[in-house]
């Protein structure tokens, strides 16, 4: 039942190229009836019928009981009936009693093996069919049947068609609404439909957008050598993915996909990703100067140190000499000159543990000029001639 309700040719108009094959079966076989019928579960629908009489040729349907038709589908295979008032099984039927006598049947089997239907020859009268003229009975039902298919084929591929357009419907419909922006290409690269989140990454109407190439909306396509990307999907059906920038400050992400028709372009803005990413790479590389700063303070604090214990061995063999030195030795003033030296680099290991860290500054104030004279010998002797 299935199946015969997927032809959809129940309850339909007559037509023209049933009806040629019925007048041709009637005619072949010299039958005063020929149908061509479709059996439902409580009835048989005619779909084409020559000779039948009132009031079924205008109801065009029949109970199961008024033919044979029933029985053939039950049996699967074709019927003869020559004379029925004599045949044990059918002598009783009720379609005797509508003087339906001789009977040949051809079940009408769909492509995928269900019998649903015939193609018949009745006669009032006992008959003998021929075999040859059954045979072209057989070539009719095929005939038959061939048009059933070809029918039930329209009806597929209109009802693929009505889900392909839902489909599309369907899909459009969530285009429409994405944050992201769709846009459509033809074969040559086209833009055949662009969504509002595309119209405004791209700074321009749908109507505006519709028919331009992808290159003259996005320059940077050509540019950045993406343009034989794009054809390499539109061939080779592979998905494309690249970054683009079309403005200072704006970057988008761009994924193509192949479709039947072409391929469909998804835009992804992604300038406040970019922004934050940059601002990231800044405070990583400041984080990283700030900690190579550290490294070098911990190792001059280290070496402050160290320096530190050196000058105050200095310092101290100073003052034991100088204890032990009369006011006019000629050695004092060489050793104060070695004290106040070793004083004034104490000082500058102060300034590298304050730079590490490692010391508490003090600020203090001095005399700017005392503290020039004292370092002149020093400096006359380190800096030469040549520097003023």
């Amino acid at each position: 039942m299935a199946a015969l309700r997927q032809l959809a040719l129940l309850d339909t108009p007559a037509e023209e190229a049933f009806d040629r094959l019925t007048r041709l079966a009637a005619r072949i076989l010299r039958a005063p009836v020929s149908l061509v019928s479709l059996v439902d579960a409580d009835r048989q629908f005619v779909k084409s019928a020559v000779g039948l009489p009132e009031p079924l040729s205008s109801a065009r349907e029949m109970p199961l009981t008024h033919s044979f038709c029933h029985r053939t589908i039950e049996l699967g295979a074709p019927l003869v009936i020559e004379d029925a008032r004599r045949h044990p099984e059918f002598c009783d039927h009720p379609a005797v009693r509508l003087r339906v006598v001789s009977y040949a049947g051809i079940p009408l089997f769909s492509s995928d093996g269900y019998a649903l239907g015939t193609l018949c020859v009745v006669d009032s009268r006992p008959r003998s069919w021929n075999t040859e003229g059954f045979e072209l009975l057989g070539d009719l039902a095929a005939s038959v049947m061939t048009e059933i298919e070809l029918r039930r084929a329209l009806r597929r591929a209109e009802q693929g068609q009505a889900e392909a357009r839902r489909e599309r419907s369907e899909r459009l419909a969530v285009l429409e609404r994405i944050a992201e922006g769709a846009v459509a290409l033809d074969r040559n690269l086209r833009i055949t439909f662009a969504n509002p989140a595309a119209e405004r990454l791209l700074g321009r109407s749908r109507a505006e957008l519709v028919g331009l190439g992808i290159a003259e909306v996005l320059p940077e396509v050509a540019l950045a050598g993406r343009y034989d990307a794009l054809s390499g999907a539109l061939t080779g059906g592979t998905p494309v993915h690249f970054d683009l920038q079309p403005r200072a400050q704006t970057w988008i992400e761009v994924h193509v996909y192949p479709s039947e028709s072409g391929l469909w372009v998804y835009l992804r803005d992604i300038s406040e990703q970019r922004r934050t990413e940059a601002a990231l790479r800044s405070s990583e590389e400041r984080l990283q100067q700030s900690q190579r700063l550290e490294a070098v303070g911990r190792l001059a604090g280290g070496i402050a140190h160290d320096f530190n214990n050196v000058l105050m061995v200095i310092r101290g063999h100073a003052e034991l000499m100088l204890e032990a030195l009369e006011a006019e030795d000629p050695l004092t003033e060489e050793l104060i000159e070695i004290r106040e030296a070793a004083e004034r680099a104490a000082g500058l290991t102060r300034q590298l543990l304050a730079f590490s860290r490692r010391q508490v500054l003090q600020p203090k104030v001095v005399d700017l000029r005392e503290v020039v004279e004292g370092m002149e010998k020093m400096l006359r002797r380190l800096l030469g001639e040549d520097v003023t």
